[in-house]
């Protein structure tokens, strides 16, 4: 996404990354920890200067100052607040990758331990290292619909173990048995 590349390359050049990467972390977690905040930021409904006026006032009370804030003001008055979330995962993507890091979306039936963080962390480095891979971060979800197993997403690699996936994948077997 052109706003992620852009803002990784000036807090690049300004030698701001660290911070950075600090305030947009602070932002998404501010946005996954309320949803009525991620309605406010994302309504279509609401000018774009009362969304940037709201964002001030959150911005004294989370610490975001400098070139995050001044982002987050331009992304709103070229009208791509309801962007916000994603320009913000694909600006840390951005710099995971830039660092040699691979985010993993593991999503699991159940919340995972930190052994099997571990575990699956250590699997993954082990099978990417010859692509560059230096550090795997787990992303873990749960969703409970998955039945078991585990279900990993690294960019747009899906690999699905899950027992719903299985589950589906004979269903669609036995309906084309049927079928022929």
């Amino acid at each position: 996404m052109r706003y992620a590349n852009a803002l990784f390359l000036l807090a690049s050049e300004r030698g701001q990354l660290p911070m950075v990467e600090k305030e947009m972390r602070s932002f998404q977690g501010l946005l996954a920890s309320s949803a009525e905040f991620t309605s406010f930021i994302t309504s279509p409904l609401l000018r774009r200067d009362v969304i940037v006026k709201g964002l001030d006032a959150l911005f004294v009370k989370a610490s975001i100052s400098g070139l995050a804030q001044q982002f987050f003001h331009v992304v709103v008055k070229n009208g791509r607040a309801a962007a916000i979330p994603t320009v913000i995962q694909a600006f840390l993507n951005v710099l995971a990758e830039s660092r040699g890091e691979v985010i993993a979306e593991v999503t699991a039936a159940h919340a995972l331990t930190d052994a099997q963080k571990d575990m699956i962390a250590s699997a993954l480095q082990q099978s990417l290292s010859a692509k560059g891979v230096k550090k795997i971060i787990i992303s873990p979800k749960v969703d409970a619909s998955v039945l078991g197993g585990m279900m990993v997403q690294i960019g747009s690699s899906l690999y699905d173990g899950t027992i719903k996936g299985k589950l589906q994948k004979l269903s669609q077997v036995l309906k084309a048995n049927k079928a022929a």
